[in-house]
């Protein structure tokens, strides 16, 4: 169990149990074998990340906990590694949450922040290019659940992803303040296999600053997290 008790502990056992080898329809992908500890290595190192986020971004991690568990199983068919979490040193597996150092280019160039200033209405690239589109390793992959923008009003209306040249379906982000926090739910989540191509388009409504970032986490090796960057 974890000592941060962020998600449900009625909703966290429900995913505590063993997972066999199979294989996944819904994102075509082999799924390892997932023991119990594994499981709670996860969850553990979810609930630390999302300890100081605001409510509407904890339930959206938490009702997406099984997208997660199988995004770690795809990786860990790749990978033949266990998940550790945070304890895992070397090949294990841990989670991380999505950060704009992770890409090669983010609003169209390399840069370490989420924030950006449009200049006009319209198409912009986000995560990766066309021409230039980010990839995944095979011991490593993305889930994106959403988005937030704290800013005073959200001037991106739409999200597109597309994966090995596979354009799938812009969706529209509608931004819930109900909460006093601005969080766009995906449909679906967005999942990033290892060994994949992607980019990210959104679209701007005006012009003026947009802080948007992608609610989500990496599965990776521990090894990968030596270096501060």
């Amino acid at each position: 169990m974890s000592v941060f008790s962020v998600f449900s502990r009625e909703v966290v056992d429900k995913y505590i149990k063993e997972y066999a080898e199979e294989y996944s329809a819904n994102l075509k992908a082999a799924l390892a074998e997932f023991k119990p500890v594994e499981v709670n290595n996860l969850v553990k190192i979810l609930e630390a990340q999302m300890f100081h986020a605001s409510d509407p971004v904890r339930d959206l991690v938490e009702v997406n906990l099984g997208a997660i568990i199988n995004l770690a199983r795809a990786v860990k068919a790749q990978a033949k590694s266990d998940f550790a979490g945070i304890i895992g040193r070397g090949n294990e597996l841990t989670a991380t949450r999505i950060l704009p150092e992770m890409f090669k280019n983010v609003w169209g160039s390399s840069t370490t922040k989420w924030d950006y200033n449009v200049t006009s209405a319209g198409v912009i690239e986000y995560i990766g290019t066309e021409n230039n589109p980010e990839s995944t390793a095979e011991e490593e992959g993305y889930i994106i659940l959403g988005f937030i923008d704290p800013v005073a009003e959200p001037i991106i209306t739409k999200a597109q992803i597309v994966k090995d040249n596979t354009r799938y379906q812009s969706v529209d982000l509608c931004f819930n303040y109900s909460s006093g926090y601005p969080l766009a739910a995906l449909p679906e989540p967005w999942v990033i296999l290892p060994e994949q191509e992607f980019f990210i388009k959104v679209k701007a409504k005006d012009s003026g600053v947009t802080r948007l970032e992608p609610v989500g986490f990496k599965i990776q090796r521990a090894k990968n997290l030596l270096e501060l960057v």
